[in-house]
């Protein structure tokens, strides 16, 4: 049975989730140790490391598919990788900022609340947002409450920072969504961690005393962050988004708060409460829901054309 091209971008899109929800613990650790800008220079360099290989075999093979590449080709490889990587380091550096000053449980729910940016911010582009997503939306942030969110709401100097970060999430999937049907989506990745990494660590040595020997406390948080969560992570990312809608694109990715749990239940033995349980229910009801209308499409065509 053939599966749609839709279905296939959900699929790679949740592994990413899966991914990002267990990174969160190596952020935290990180953040213990050094500066935000310092552990983001650190993990996209390792990121952009990862994704080269990748990034010239593939490009490599489309060269020799289209040998004769124009100049409008090349303006747009060039202009992509400057504006995601510049979108990708807005929202990692508020994050990474944020998580030093706030708890867990409120930075896991001010995050994921680019899944309601997302598509309001997809209006101004003429994406249109049918009824099943903005179901999918409420049913997502109900769960997230649930899940996340322990005692009351208070906007202080960590939450402000990561609400910041939510807003540039949302911003930089909608930029990968504009991106990843024009150019390679492994060089498009790639070229994003380096320039991440590269304003990451000019920021890092305005802003910060780098040492060394505290990057080595947290070089594993540093390895893991920067082989899963930006080498294979945001290599996958433009792939997934290539074939799914911006906004379901983005209920899919914030199951990462889901998986967060998950992990720290199964490597940390945390357990959760009844109403965090509801709230996982909850969230993947939202991501069933928003692909109702996909699920129900006869299964496409290979599309010869793309890479």
């Amino acid at each position: 049975m053939k599966i749609n091209k839709s279905v296939k971008g959900t699929l790679l899109l949740l592994l990413i989730s899966i991914i990002w929800g267990s990174t969160f613990t190596a952020q935290d650790i990180a953040a213990q140790h050094i500066g935000p800008f310092t552990f983001n220079f650190a993990r996209y360099i390792v990121g952009a490391a990862v994704l080269l290989p990748v990034a010239l075999i593939s490009s490599g093979t489309a060269r020799r598919r289209q040998p004769q590449q124009n100049k409008t080709s090349k303006k747009t490889l060039i202009l992509g990788i400057i504006v995601s990587g510049a979108a990708l380091f807005a929202p990692a550096a508020f994050q990474q900022a944020g998580i030093a000053y706030t708890t867990s449980g409120k930075a896991g729910f001010i995050t994921a609340m680019y899944i309601v940016f997302v598509p309001l911010f997809g209006l101004f582009l003429k994406k249109k947002a049918g009824l099943p997503v903005w179901v999918g939306v409420l049913l997502s942030c109900a769960g997230l409450w649930l899940l996340c969110m322990k005692g009351d709401l208070t906007i202080g100097r960590g939450e402000l920072l990561v609400l910041c970060g939510a807003v540039f999430w949302a911003i930089q999937i909608l930029v990968i969504d504009h991106f990843a049907v024009k150019m390679d989506c492994f060089v498009l990745a790639c070229g994003e961690c380096f320039v991440c990494g590269l304003l990451s660590g000019v920021m890092m040595l305005v802003l910060e005393t780098p040492s060394f020997a505290d990057m080595m406390k947290c070089v594993w948080p540093i390895l893991y962050s920067g082989v899963m969560s930006c080498g294979v992570a945001f290599g996958l990312q433009p792939l997934g988004q290539r074939n799914a809608p911006p906004a379901t694109a983005a209920l899919v990715m914030s199951l990462e708060s889901v998986f967060a749990a998950i992990s720290g239940f199964v490597f940390l033995n945390e357990r959760m409460e009844l109403k965090e349980y509801i709230g996982c229910v909850l969230m993947f009801a939202a991501v069933i829901v928003v692909q109702l209308p996909e699920l129900r499409k006869k299964p496409e065509a290979v599309c010869s054309g793309e890479k």
